[in-house]
């Protein structure tokens, strides 16, 4: 984490790093999302994560590589312009509109 911090200007938020992984179970029930994260499920962390990762970067080596990289702005700019956000409620999901941006934050969710 040390070293993904340092490779980035922006502020990075981890709000589960402070949780044990049962905090985080217990947490996932109350709002919600416990089932369908329990769901067997070929995501992109399945799918490319290489079968020895570094566990320990070297800074100097990250810079290095991703110097090389020239469209790497260009990739970010697409994968940004290309997010979903996605508004879920408790026991529900509801579409993400203009009003509703996400930010509510339900009493009965904690």
């Amino acid at each position: 984490m040390n070293v993904i911090g340092r490779a980035t200007e922006l502020p990075l938020l981890r709000p589960l790093v402070m949780m044990d992984k049962q905090e985080i179970i217990t947490l996932s029930k109350q709002i919600g999302t416990y089932d369908i994260s329990i769901l067997p499920y070929e995501d992109c962390c399945t799918l490319f994560v290489p079968k020895s990762p570094t566990t320990n970067p070297n800074l100097r080596i990250v810079d290095k590589i991703e110097a090389t990289m020239s469209h790497l702005p260009e990739w970010v700019d697409e994968a940004v312009a290309q997010t979903e956000t996605i508004v879920l409620y408790a026991g529900e999901a509801a579409p993400a509109t203009s009003e509703n941006t996400g930010n509510e934050i339900k009493e009965d969710w904690f």
